[in-house]
């Protein structure tokens, strides 16, 4: 579930922000550190398999035909929660995975040949409404947060280390929090000495070039879910020409005020109307897979190649919603499938047989 509040202002209203700034790199140090994450000589080519309500085990009876699609690296957020948007400590929930749980999918995701991210993700409980944001979120005390947050970050880069997880996670989009410098590289310096891969941290595209700390991030990364047309369902050649016109040109200045190629950390599209306006809404109304397709279509043909950018995690794997009837952001067993099937999936693979014959893979 993607929230309004994350897109904070337009896109002319942010260029005209960045207009004033100037972008040299953050840290040249940092440029000239950054080593591009491979898997099998490929940048990262992912999707996430969680959400609030799925559990990562849920997807395992998928994990062939995900590597089968394409995809090289699956994504797994791992719930904990905070009682309220003021509390100051972090916990487990009803929906937080296991740990048990999530080594066994981490392990049958290796032996499937696909590699893992793994990021714990605060969530806020119940009282605060049905859904609150964790960029807003607004501590106490910050530093009793920082110290429980962090008992949460060194507790599951332990986990990655155990299971040999290939990137590990310190947070996402954490925006109301992203001025403590100081704590996020405490927090960065604390998960290195429990884990020994690269360390991401991705922030949604309003917020990238706010951020004092990415020097201590090995993979920077972004969440664009931006605007691309006030039309219900635009066609592709449309979402093209915002994308090259008016995004991709904010998005390569906070890149180069990063100073490295950023990861689109967190990216998708739902099947129905106004999917290109409000990319972070599931849609209502008559699903609309040709909208979906030309979203995914335009992502991996236009944008994903530029060099401002360095992987892709897709939003998002589903267990239960599948196929051409539901609106959601799972492109199983709808066309995207078969979309990210013809840019990433091997000569020969099921996938890509399927797509041909029957123009979606099988559910």
């Amino acid at each position: 579930m993607r929230l309004p509040l994350r897109r904070l202002a337009g896109p002319v209203a942010a260029l005209a922000t960045l207009s004033v700034l100037a972008f040299a790199p953050h840290s040249a140090a940092a440029a000239a550190a950054f080593v591009p994450f491979r898997v099998h000589g490929q940048p990262v080519h992912a999707i996430t398999l969680t959400e609030e309500r799925q559990f990562a085990a849920l997807s395992v009876p998928d994990l062939a035909r995900i590597k089968d699609d394409g995809f090289n690296t699956v994504t797994i957020y791992v719930y904990r929660y905070v009682a309220s948007a003021t509390a100051n400590q972090q916990k487990t929930g009803a929906l937080t995975e296991p740990d048990a749980v999530l080594g066994q999918v981490i392990d049958r995701a290796h032996s499937t040949g696909l590699a893992v991210q793994l990021i714990p993700t605060i969530w806020v409980g119940l009282g605060v409404g049905p859904f609150y944001w964790r960029g807003a979120i607004h501590p106490t005390d910050r530093s009793a947060f920082f110290d429980s947050y962090r008992a949460m970050t060194n507790h599951y880069a332990d986990l990655a280390t155990q299971h040999h997880v290939e990137i590990f996670g310190i947070g996402s989009e954490m925006m109301s929090l992203e001025n403590e410098v100081s704590q996020w590289q405490h927090t960065i310096s604390d998960a290195k000495q429990h884990f020994k891969g690269p360390i991401t941290y991705f922030a949604i595209y309003a917020t990238v070039d706010r951020i004092k700390w990415w020097k201590y991030v090995d993979l920077p990364g972004v969440s664009p879910y931006m605007s691309l047309s006030s039309q219900a369902s635009p066609g592709y050649d449309e979402i093209v020409n915002n994308w090259k016109t008016t995004q991709l040109p904010y998005l390569r200045r906070i890149a180069a005020y990063v100073g490295r190629p950023l990861q689109i950390a967190e990216i998708g599209y739902g099947s129905g109307p106004g999917a290109a306006t409000h990319p972070d809404q599931v849609p209502s109304g008559t699903p609309d897979e040709t909208l979906q397709v030309n979203l995914y279509r335009a992502m991996l043909d236009v944008v994903l190649p530029d060099p401002s950018f360095d992987g892709i995690s897709f939003w998002r794997w589903s267990a239960y919603q599948s196929g051409p009837g539901d609106t959601g952001f799972s492109p199983k067993g709808k066309a995207a499938e078969c979309v990210i099937a013809q840019h990433w999936a091997a000569p020969g693979s099921t996938s890509l047989a399927q797509c041909s014959a029957f123009g979606r893979v099988s559910l």
